[in-house]
């Protein structure tokens, strides 16, 4: 060999020894040429995910199971795929990781499925809507005075039966006072004319919301009188729930609570003649008619 030849032997790559061949891949280990573990787990460079996102995705860590095989040389195997260059499929490996993991964060932070409303047991939003009209009430009330007056209270929960099944939660309830004053009368010669009586009506619940009416007479010749009045369920709470309460966990929007209309009866005032009468006939009270109704969502487990 001439001096002029030997420097380019000396550069040329040192040949491994006849017979040797490389050493075989052992289970579990990493090669040089596939990209770190973390890559399979972590998002792109440039993609930022912050504390809370990467614990929803820890969480949903089984969905990823099939993804950690996922690699360059996996890619390779795909059809028009494994023509690409080496490292372009490393980078496009984890592009494709880091894309589901923007994914699945997205549904972890978003909460999945509709939770029920108010966070309680009971999804208001899917109940049906309910309505009910008690039977009228028909009774006798004994009159107070101009200023302190008799009253009865009737309770939502009672009259929908002590034995009612499911739950109804309450938005609305509307109350019908009538009565007719007892006629005019005849005695000792002369008229008397019955004079007015005065009721009242009243809707209370538990939840802080109530109406109550003016104080209204009768009519002085028809002595036909009536009341209407309404309430609708509002402030801390939008529904009062009545009905059977065992073991069932409420929304934050609704209360178990009572509902109640009052009648009140002031003075029911006498019969007077049309002229000067030494004597005058009694009205003790009167007989009136309430009808209730009442709106909102019916719950049966």
């Amino acid at each position: 060999m001439s001096p002029a030849t030997a420097p380019q032997t000396s550069q040329q790559a040192p040949q491994k020894p006849a017979g040797t061949t490389p050493a075989p891949a052992v289970a579990g280990t990493k090669s040089a040429a596939q990209p770190p573990a973390a890559a399979a787990t972590a998002p792109a460079q440039g993609v930022k995910v912050d504390a809370t996102t990467q614990a929803a995705v820890e969480q949903k860590g089984g969905k990823l199971a099939g993804l950690k095989g996922m690699s360059a040389g996996a890619l390779g195997k795909m059809k028009g795929v494994g023509k690409l260059p080496k490292r372009t499929l490393m980078i496009l490996a984890v592009v494709v990781v880091a894309i589901v993991i923007v994914g699945i964060a997205a549904v972890a932070m978003s909460g999945g499925e509709k939770k029920p409303s108010g966070g309680g047991g009971i999804n208001i939003a899917k109940l049906e809507d309910w309505s009910a009209e008690m039977p009228a009430i028909a009774q006798n009330l004994a009159e107070g005075s101009a200023t302190q007056p008799n009253s009865v209270t009737f309770d939502i929960g009672d009259l929908l039966g002590e034995n009612a099944t499911g739950l109804y939660f309450i938005t609305d309830i509307e109350a019908s006072l009538s009565w007719t004053d007892e006629p005019n009368q005849r005695w000792a010669g002369r008229t008397r004319i019955n004079q007015p009586d005065n009721f009242q009506l009243e809707i209370n619940s538990t939840v802080n919301a109530s109406a109550k009416s003016e104080v209204k007479a009768n009519d002085v010749s028809s002595k036909q009188g009536s009341i209407a009045l309404s309430l609708s369920i509002s402030g801390d709470y939008s529904y009062v729930v009545v009905g059977n309460m065992t073991d069932t966990e409420l929304p934050e929007e609704a209360s178990k609570g009572d509902i109640t209309v009052v009648v009140y009866l002031y003075e029911a005032e006498d019969l007077y003649a049309s002229g000067p009468a030494a004597f005058k006939l009694n009205d003790l009270g009167n007989d009136f008619t309430l009808t209730i109704k009442v709106k909102g969502k019916a719950y049966n487990p």
